[in-house]
């Protein structure tokens, strides 16, 4: 939202601000966003979280194109979603329901996507389906991945926030310790050594890698060292759930596809690199070796594509073609190809610590059969590669068919045979694969003479009926007076000299924004939307150029003044109105640093409309709650916004509001909220004071 706002303003795609809502228990936390994940259970929380670690790890590798801090937008971004998941003690309990209607709710006045009855996330009666809900210090650990390794990273760039996400991180590291010791030993073991890492690269104290270094000792116990099968088919080196469970490296749902088992040995990578004087180096690359040399490779060979398994399901490795059990499979009966993506990044990894050039092919193999050497000639990366399928569960949902969006992929018969007509929706954990393998591959340079981000594209294309599934746009939407960052990279990138230009006018002028030498724009301030054209040109070689069209959108702005009195233990605030087009004022908490809980996003908790410009915290709706009290050092803030014609949530392609009959159950026609241009930038904070002892 804050680097480049959704087709439809700040509600759209993702607005992670509005994940959280008060209720009778306390906080609680609304599933929004489906572009992230799918599923009914805890699984689909971690995502955001993951997302934002790997995108770290890639800029631990100090990229030369990200010149303009882009990756930092993202975890940002992402940050925003993975901190609307935890609790104030770094915990996840709740999650929503699916329920019909669940889109006909409101908060204050504002539409914040799938709204779904709270329950217990790891209530397995309620939100069991298909899932296994045993293991939940995975999602737990996975949720602090992200927000510990973003902390460790950029730590300097904005401290108070980043102080407060440390203190979150460390909060609820305390909490799952207390809960899960000893720590499961099952492969989950891989998330909480690479958590441990994090927590010793993020506080200076050695206990927790050793700790790490510890936990890998136990996690390598789980490593199938004695070759299974015979002569036609030997494997060994995959990593067992459990030491005296099943031998299938699947593992155990939620886990498998929260944790997209090859992602989280990304850990046995970060110990050598923390830790590589360490005498248990050598033990660490030899699990690495065998889990890729012994596992990977040698079934992969025994597919004509070399494309490696999905899974092992029993000690001996003989197939019983044409039956329910394969012992090996490289496709199961819902697809989740993403694994094999997984599989191609580790490969990639290994083969470049190994200096294994075997490994890099077969990495390389897994890759081509994604964008489209496969029996079917099917793209499963949009972007990567035509011929794709329009990946969407219905067609006016929002996972488009985004560029670098993978496919859920191919599905097996009994014969183990691939079938790629069903299973073609978006799932998180395969994107979060694919970055990985971004981000061990490198980029040198672009194959195009100058690229510039964010840019106005296209959806890729893919074979569904145009009528049925029409190409969508993906514009560039700007709020007024903020500032974005645009970038560009030229192909020799030892020529990094750019020019900015909007709408032809060299930097700018105060009428259609002023961008800097370094690509930052700052928007105009308008009252109606407007459109510009920003362009990168190549300082020694002016033909070469790109450009993009973006939209500035009307919202107020700054509030400039906020006041705050105690009046009976209620906080009322009070402010100026800012300038700018208006409809109405939303107000924002968070809670202050504490020893047990700690906020680190700012709640929406209110509203007013219209020019009312007062408000009392806690309001007369919610006083029931319990979530009421006001702790000194509480920090509040109030954010106008403006909305303008109505805008539904999505578009058959007529353009008329989707309601109708999918997958055996009833869409209601949707409400037309209207359209969020935006918020204005927060007003100063304003913070509860704390007692005066001395009085």
């Amino acid at each position: 939202e804050d680097n480049v706002v959704g087709n439809h303003g700040d509600f759209r795609l993702v607005n992670w601000e509005h994940a959280r809502i008060p209720g009778p228990q306390g906080d609680r936390y609304k599933y929004i966003g489906r572009a992230w994940a799918d599923g009914d259970d805890g699984r689909i929380y971690p995502s955001a979280s993951l997302v934002v670690a790997q995108y770290c790890a890639l800029k631990d590798t100090n990229p030369a194109w990200d010149h303009a801090d882009w990756i930092y937008s993202q975890v940002r971004w992402g940050l925003d979603g993975a901190l609307s998941f935890l609790e104030k003690d770094g915990r996840l309990r709740y999650m929503q329901y699916f329920m019909d209607h669940q889109w006909e709710t409101y908060d204050n006045r504002f539409y914040s996507g799938d709204e779904k009855p709270l329950v217990d996330c790891f209530d397995g009666e309620a939100t069991a389906q298909e899932y296994d809900h045993s293991n939940p210090e995975i999602i737990h650990t996975s949720l602090l991945i992200g927000p510990a390794y973003a902390a460790c990273l950029f730590h300097d760039r904005d401290p108070e926030f980043f102080t407060r996400v440390a203190a979150l991180v460390k909060v609820g590291y305390q909490a799952i310790d207390r809960q899960f010791r000893p720590f499961p030993k099952k492969y989950s073991l891989g998330a909480w050594i690479w958590l441990n890492l994090l927590m010793a690269r993020l506080t200076g104290e050695t206990d927790y890698r050793d700790r790490a270094i510890r936990e890998a000792d136990r996690f390598l116990d789980l490593q199938q060292l004695e070759w299974a099968g015979d002569a036609s088919c030997s494997a060994r080196g995959w990593f067992r759930r459990s030491l005296n469970g099943s031998g299938n490296p699947w593992g155990e749902k939620p886990e498998q596809e929260v944790m997209l088992t090859p992602w989280t040995y990304q850990a046995l990578f970060q110990l050598i690199a923390t830790c590589p004087d360490h005498p248990r180096v050598s033990a660490w690359r030899e699990a690495i070796r065998s889990y890729a040399g012994d596992y990977l490779m040698p079934i992969a060979a025994r597919n004509h594509f070399g494309y490696t398994p999905m899974k092992v399901e029993a000690p001996t490795l003989k197939r019983q073609v044409g039956g329910k059990s394969l012992s090996y499979q490289y496709f199961g009966a819902i697809g989740r190809q993403f694994h094999q993506i997984g599989n191609a990044a580790f490969l990639l990894a290994a083969g470049k610590l190994l200096q294994d050039q075997s490994m890099i092919d077969a990495a390389w193999r897994q890759m081509f059969w994604f964008s489209g050497h496969n029996p079917r000639g099917y793209g499963l990366i949009h972007g990567f590669a035509n011929n794709c399928n329009s990946g969407q569960y219905y067609p006016d949902d929002l996972g488009k068919a985004f560029p670098g969006g993978t496919i859920n992929g191919a599905v097996g018969d009994d014969n183990d045979r691939p079938n790629f007509e069903k299973y073609h929706e978006y799932y998180t954990y395969g994107n979060i694969s694919l970055l990985w393998f971004g981000t061990v591959a490198g980029a040198k340079q672009f194959s195009q003479p100058l690229e510039l981000w964010p840019k106005e594209i296209t959806e890729s294309a893919h074979t569904a009926d145009p009528l049925g599934h029409p190409r969508s746009s993906f514009p560039v939407r700007m709020k007024g007076g903020h500032t974005y960052p645009f970038m560009a990279v030229l192909q020799n990138q030892q020529s990094t000299a750019i020019d900015w230009q909007v709408d032809g006018i060299p930097g700018g002028n105060d009428e259609v924004g002023h961008i800097a030498t370094d690509g930052r724009y700052h928007t105009p301030m308008v009252m109606q939307e407007r459109q510009v054209v920003i362009r990168a040109i190549s300082r020694q070689n002016p033909a070469i150029h790109e450009e993009t069209l973006a939209t500035v959108m009307p919202v107020p702005g700054a509030i400039p003044h906020v006041k705050l009195t105690m009046q009976n233990g209620h906080v009322q605030l009070a402010w100026e109105a800012p300038p700018g087009p208006l409809i109405g004022y939303s107000i924002w908490k968070r809670l202050p640093i504490g020893p047990e809980q700690v906020g680190t996003i700012f709640e929406m908790v209110g509203a007013t409309e219209g020019e009312e410009t007062t408000y009392g915290y806690p309001h007369a709706r919610i006083h029931h709650y319990e979530d009421h009290l006001i702790p000194p050092g509480t920090e509040f803030q109030v954010r106008a916004y403006h909305a303008a014609f109505d805008a539904t949530h999505a578009y058959t392609p007529d353009g008329k509001p989707y309601s109708g009959l999918s997958a055996g159950w009833m869409r209601s026609p949707r409400p037309s909220p209207e359209k969020i241009y935006g918020f204005g930038p927060p007003s100063p904070t304003v913070v509860v004071p704390f007692p005066d002892l001395a009085s």
